[in-house]
């Protein structure tokens, strides 16, 4: 998938974000760049719904801790409801 965001693109910053996100998972791995990128983003909610393991809603750790989600989000509630879930 490649995505050509120009000065000229019309999206909104919101629709560029999970774009470039959607990006992030379809390419091999995160570095931490991409966990202090997420940790500043104000879409947290969209980046944990974007999840493939909390879209099967059988998270694992090792699949949650792939993605740095202890690293980036912030919110204490959606945290433990994340962690909840695991299996």
């Amino acid at each position: 998938m490649h995505v050509k965001i120009t000065s000229k693109c019309e999206c909104s910053p919101y629709s560029t974000l999970l774009i470039f996100f959607m990006c992030l998972f379809l390419s091999a791995g995160l570095s931490t760049c991409h966990y202090a990128w997420a940790f500043h983003s104000e879409a947290e909610e969209e980046l944990l719904n974007m999840l493939p393991a909390l879209q099967k809603g059988e998270p694992t750790w090792p699949e949650l801790r792939s993605m740095g989600v202890g690293w980036w989000l912030r919110s204490t509630n959606k945290l433990r409801k994340c962690i909840e879930k695991v299996r």
